[in-house]
């Protein structure tokens, strides 16, 4: 038995009718009839009652069509991914992260990805998203795909993206500010605040989400300041007249003269995204690296 006797038989199954099956197979009609007969011979029971005008499915062939279908849509899963594999080898990958800290937190993920696709050179470097978002969308600097934060809508024009987990970013006060002995903040407590904001056009998706969680905790921030590092932020901040926030994972950076401290759960979540363009040959291995760290994300949550 080979996949195109199967190929053959479902199509007669599904039309039911031997000269539209082989219209649609770009087949003659007798080498179709050909082909279900080798079926019916091998199987040993016929799976047709043929009839003049008239084609029905025996039991035995009722019995046979979920099984072939199945079989033909698994080879098919298998026979892309083997093709996808074959003209992914030896090709590189490169990928841009926007921080030490993140690439660690990444690792395992990429770890794991490195081992189910061994033929691809899968490389980060850092770069600012914002930067990189405008190398992808030109095609021609072999940047292939992109960590930032989730952009606005009109920057992902023509692009794919797979949201990988959802940051809540803390809050980083000046040490001797009033708040800064507390163990948890809510935006609310500091609506009178001159505020730092990371910049939205080298670090898109960093700013809008929190000016729009400031209006859903009731005021307009402040906004006196942009950044797009994070010493930049701890630097500023500790000269006392403005607050700001970074992500969690910078906790563990060596700082003096700022506290963080976490917001109320849920008051500020930002979205960050794997992104990518859609004409990229190497699709799977960023929709499997997408996935490995958003399961990675679930596991920890």
């Amino acid at each position: 038995m080979e996949l195109r006797h199967l190929r053959y038989f479902v199509e007669v199954a599904s039309e039911l009718s031997f000269s539209k099956a082989a219209r649609r197979l770009h087949v003659s009609q007798p080498a179709i009839s050909r082909q279900i007969r080798d079926l019916e011979l091998e199987i040993g029971a016929e799976l047709f009652v043929r009839q003049e005008n008239q084609v029905r499915l025996t039991e035995q062939g009722r019995l046979l069509l979920d099984g072939a279908r199945e079989i033909l849509a698994k080879s098919a899963h298998w026979l892309e991914k083997a093709r996808w594999q074959a003209a992914a080898a030896g090709s590189r990958l490169t990928v841009a992260h926007y921080g030490t800290l993140f690439a660690v937190k990444i690792a395992p993920a990429v770890a794991r990805v490195r081992q189910l696709f061994p033929g691809v050179h899968l490389t980060l470097v850092e770069r600012d998203p914002g930067e990189a978002l405008n190398e992808l969308r030109a095609g021609d600097g072999g940047l292939h795909a992109v960590f930032s934060g989730e952009p606005e809508p009109h920057l992902l024009d023509g692009l794919e993206h797979r949201t990988i987990l959802y940051s809540e970013p803390v809050i980083v006060l000046p040490a001797d500010h009033a708040l800064a002995k507390k163990r948890r903040l809510s935006l609310h407590q500091l609506a009178d605040e001159k505020w730092g904001v990371w910049s939205e056009q080298n670090f898109p998706g960093f700013g809008t989400p929190f000016v729009k969680a400031c209006q859903r905790a009731g005021f307009e921030p402040k906004v006196v300041e942009t950044f797009d590092d994070v010493g930049g932020v701890f630097s500023r901040v500790s000269q006392g007249d403005i607050v700001s926030y970074v992500g969690s994972v910078a906790e563990s950076l060596p700082r003096s003269g700022v506290v963080l401290i976490p917001l109320q759960p849920g008051e500020l979540v930002m979205p960050v995204s794997l992104i990518w363009r859609p004409d990229s040959p190497r699709t799977e291995v960023l929709e499997r690296l997408a996935s490995v760290i958003l399961e990675a994300e679930k596991k920890r949550g």
